[in-house]
């Protein structure tokens, strides 16, 4: 009787873990005029310095694979039948202090497992770094990354496989009494849905939605890296003479439309790219005003 209570109330979620609480956080900025951006619009901004910082934390994580370890009383369990070596006495004493682990117990690294080769080998295409590296890329862009399991008939994963975070979120259906009801991975023209136990979800914490997707670095800097892009869009649109002219010439006589493009063209031979500071003698009297590049 009391395996199936619990198995009927596993999973479920009390009422203030079910509450929005994301009701008022519609807007990026503090006049209210720009709403916060779309996962996809958070991936378009990983570029210059926001593409660097977050491949540097990537490549940092990737760097650390996982270590598996197992714990053995020796006087009341058997030896580990998985192949194991000893681990260092200080490397051991830390694991059972951060554990909480009794003094007992022997700790030794594990070299050869099934998760291990997982880990390694996750899928057909991706290696161990790969999974890391795109693991933490996804959190620090849009604050959640999402591996789905492949199972095996006996229920037990052979595959991992990373969804693209930006069309992949959690759902939880209305008046429902889960936290998550299933996810939703949203393609071109398609909609796929994973129960929970298919999906591992990681991310970064997020205040205003404890068990919703995580919130990003990308998406909390997201008001300066935006006006960052834009400042760089306008530079560039300046130097390839994009609508605003660095000079103006005006003759002081009305001339005729080819005159006009042999000026323009001699005024641009003489002074584009290196150019700059070359002398022109003008046939006739003009007045030439320059703008100020920001």
């Amino acid at each position: 009787m009391i395996r199936w209570l619990k198995r009927l109330v596993k999973g479920l979620a009390p009422a203030g873990a079910r509450a929005d609480s994301t009701a008022g956080f519609g807007f990026i900025d503090a006049y209210k005029r720009h709403r916060n951006p779309t996962p996809r619009e958070l991936l378009e901004e990983l570029k210059n310095t926001a593409w660097v910082c977050a491949s540097i934390n990537a490549a940092t994580c990737a760097e650390n694979s996982p270590v598996l370890y197992v714990a053995t009383d020796e006087k009341t369990q058997p030896a580990p039948k998985c192949k194991t070596h000893p681990v260092p006495h200080p490397k051991a004493a830390f694991l059972r202090d951060k554990n909480k682990l009794s003094k007992k117990l022997k700790i030794e690294e594990v070299e050869d497992h099934p998760l291990l080769d997982l880990l390694n080998q996750p899928n057909e295409v991706h290696n161990s770094w790969d999974l890391w590296e795109l693991c933490t890329l996804y959190q620090e862009t849009v604050g959640s990354a999402y591996w789905l399991l492949v199972k095996n008939a006996f229920g037990v994963p052979y595959q991992i496989w990373p969804l693209a975070a930006h069309i992949t979120k959690p759902v939880r259906a209305r008046d429902s009494h889960q936290v998550v009801d299933y996810y939703e991975v949203k393609g071109a023209g398609e909609i796929v849905k994973y129960q929970p136990n298919e999906i591992i979800h990681f991310k970064y914490p997020d205040p205003k939605d404890p068990y919703g997707p995580g919130l990003s670095p990308l998406r909390a800097a997201a008001e300066p890296v935006k006006l960052s892009s834009e400042y760089a869009a306008y530079r560039l649109s300046v130097f390839d003479n994009n609508a605003l002219p660095s000079a103006i010439i005006s003759p002081q006589e009305v001339i005729g439309e080819d005159e006009r493009h042999r000026l323009e063209e001699l005024w641009n031979q003489r002074f584009r790219r290196s150019g700059t500071g070359r002398v022109l003698v003008a046939e006739s009297a003009m007045n030439v005003t320059c703008s100020t590049t920001p």
